[in-house]
């Protein structure tokens, strides 16, 4: 006879980590110029209801450069930059990798035109492939 289901009772939820945060902070360097600092932390997690795996805790950081007047916006950001492996699912191969980015946005007459958004994941860096 296959072994019977598990007893999980008292477990914590699956995709329910006890502690997550995020916190970011401006940085204003000129009228036009800022700098946004981010990070965010997710404690580990049981990945399903159906097994006992755990997702590790991890702790990501974000950077954005913009440069914004009155009619446009040129943002240059990078989403975990330290390239952390996470897995946030318990099936399949689904989690963030670094990517960098840049936005170009123009606004008149109360309308907004996103003209230019492009990211380069992980495989590329500053340097180059990797």
């Amino acid at each position: 006879n296959p072994p019977g289901p598990e007893d999980r009772s008292g477990r914590e939820r699956a995709q329910a980590p006890e502690l997550q945060w995020v916190a970011g902070a401006d940085f204003y360097l000129s009228d036009y110029w800022s700098l946004n600092l981010q990070t965010e932390f997710k404690d580990e997690f049981y990945l399903s209801d159906r097994h006992q795996v755990k997702a590790d805790d991890y702790q990501l950081w974000h950077l954005a450069l913009t440069y914004e007047d009155a009619n446009w916006l040129l943002e240059f950001y990078g989403r975990n930059l330290t390239d952390e492996t996470i897995v946030n699912r318990g099936f399949g191969s689904f989690g963030m990798t670094r990517v960098s980015s840049m936005r170009l946005s123009h606004t008149s007459n109360m309308a907004h035109q996103e003209l230019l958004v492009f990211a380069l994941p992980t495989a590329f860096n500053i340097e180059g492939i990797t």
